[in-house]
């Protein structure tokens, strides 16, 4: 919710627009009231302000004093001015200080809600703005730590362009430095990392995490990582560094910093470097032989191997799938023939033709489709009780999703989808919402609570997100749904 702020010096009128808006339902909260400059400007130091709806006389520095601190010091916050002044200098001169309202008094309310609601709508399609253009940012900056990484750009002028774009230093003396950390077996937890890491230049390509900083950030780099993991925020995944007195050489450190890892760990992972693509066919594939499509499965895998020749690349390719599907079907505890078909694969690619690893590759997979069969029918139905058991314990829970059931139920996204809709005839989303609005119109008849502290317990943290989902299940807001339970029979 969004905070909001009253400055008048007439105490009825403060009081009035405190209480008699119902700030609630338009998305914000009331931080304060103030009767003066002062008094406003101290409850804009103990925490932000979204909102400040400021009279233009008040004793000592005036309303149009307090906007331009305002603008100085919180810039980001919209500003409504309530006057008893019909004058046109003093409009302009609140409007010239980026208010968005001159209201006159005696004050209307609904002239305040419709002002405060536009104000609300204003500041939705803001966050959401900043949003996508941190995701642009986002995919502005990988494209250019890629191009670094691999080599690939072409003059001085693009190296200039990188090393700008990446907003690394310019000076001869610094020294760069490049950090890679495995996140295989656990990419739920990328995004963590990247926000732990977020001050400095921090991208996934496939399952790695690559943070590249001067020599004198390193230290900071790694002081975020070891608070997140601390905190519980993010597990300790193996990494590795090197560095480089030259940007245009941090490529030889990042390979350097792979063979560290890959010598270290003694796995395949990175005896085959896998580009950003082969991760996500990784991920694809195996969600589809999760969800029982078998035919799409071989013809993927085998429009895979046509583009291989029997080359020593096609068939490292081989073993690195293979160990990453293996890896991933442990959690399962497969036995019988799937163990078999895993022992009998060989895992020498430099002493078997590509043609060779094929046909034990298709025979691997047609014993994945099988045990997967056998599985789905003793166990599809207890899945989906343990996922509706963990919506019942979870749905206050802001971040639960799919995605943090089925790595509860250590199943696949597009599995647990699949079987939830088979066995319930609702999707996932649709059901835990269900569970969210039934226990939301539970609170709020009971009373004694406020709406957003419903939204709050049922894991709903934007308050008109909340309000909209209520009104489209039960058909009334929130704000009338009590008085509409009272009476039905």
């Amino acid at each position: 919710m969004y905070s909001v702020l009253i400055a008048d010096d007439e105490q009825l009128i403060r009081n009035g627009l405190a209480r008699s808006i119902p700030w609630a339902d338009l998305g914000f909260r009331l931080a304060g009231t103030a009767a003066s400059t002062e008094e406003a400007i101290a409850v804009f130091k103990s925490g932000p302000v979204a909102l400040l709806i400021t009279d233009i006389s008040m004793p000592g520095k005036d309303g149009l004093e307090l906007i331009d601190w305002v603008n100085r010091n919180s810039p980001e916050t919209r500003k409504i001015v309530i006057s008893g002044y019909d004058r046109f200098d003093y409009a302009l001169g609140a409007l010239k200080s980026g208010a968005k309202d001159y209201i006159l008094k005696p004050i209307k309310k609904q002239e305040i809600i419709s002002a405060v609601s536009r104000i609300a709508k204003e500041l939705d399609e803001f966050f959401l703005l900043e949003k996508e253009n941190e995701k642009t940012a986002r995919f502005v900056r990988g494209y250019f730590l890629r191009k670094l990484l691999d080599n690939s750009f072409v003059s001085s002028e693009e190296l200039k362009e990188i090393r700008q774009r990446l907003e690394l230093s310019g000076e001869t003396a610094a020294k760069y430095q490049v950090t890679v950390v495995d996140t295989y077996g656990s990419e739920p937890y990328q995004e963590p990392y990247i926000r732990a890491l977020a001050p400095f230049r921090v991208d996934d390509i496939g399952s790695l995490l690559v943070v590249i900083t001067l020599e004198s950030e390193t230290a900071a780099v790694h002081r975020l990582a070891e608070e997140a993991i601390e905190k519980k925020l993010i597990p300790p995944l193996p990494r590795e560094s090197g560095s480089s007195q030259r940007l245009e050489n941090l490529c030889i450190s990042y390979d350097s910093a792979l063979g560290k890892m890959t010598n270290r760990e003694q796995e395949q992972v990175h005896a085959f470097r896998a580009t950003h693509s082969e991760h996500r066919e990784l991920i694809t594939l195996m969600d589809l032989i999760s969800m029982g499509t078998n035919e799409k499965t071989e013809s993927m895998v085998l429009g895979k191997f046509t583009t291989f020749e029997n080359t020593a690349s096609g068939k490292r390719w081989c073993v690195w799938f293979m160990d990453r599907l293996e890896e991933n079907f442990k959690s399962y505890k497969f036995t019988g023939k799937y163990q078999q078909a895993v022992k009998d694969f060989p895992r020498n690619p430099e002493e078997n033709s590509l043609e060779t690893l094929r046909e034990c590759f298709m025979q691997y997979l047609k014993k994945v489709f099988m045990t997967f069969d056998e599985k789905k029918q003793s166990g599809t139905a207890a899945t989906v009780s343990r996922a509706k058991e963990l919506i019942s314990r979870n749905f206050q829970d802001k971040n639960f999703s799919l995605s943090a059931a089925a790595e509860s139920l250590r199943v696949s996204y597009g599995y647990l989808s699949g079987i939830f809709k088979q066995e319930t005839g609702s999707g996932f989303t649709d059901y835990l919402t269900e569970v969210r609005m039934k226990k939301a119109a539970d609170l709020i008849s009971a009373g004694d609570i406020r709406i957003y502290e419903a939204a709050d317990r049922c894991g709903y943290t934007n308050y008109r997100y909340f309000t909209d989902i209520f009104k489209k299940y039960w058909g009334v807001p929130p704000s009338e749904y009590k008085p509409a339970a009272e009476r039905r029979p």
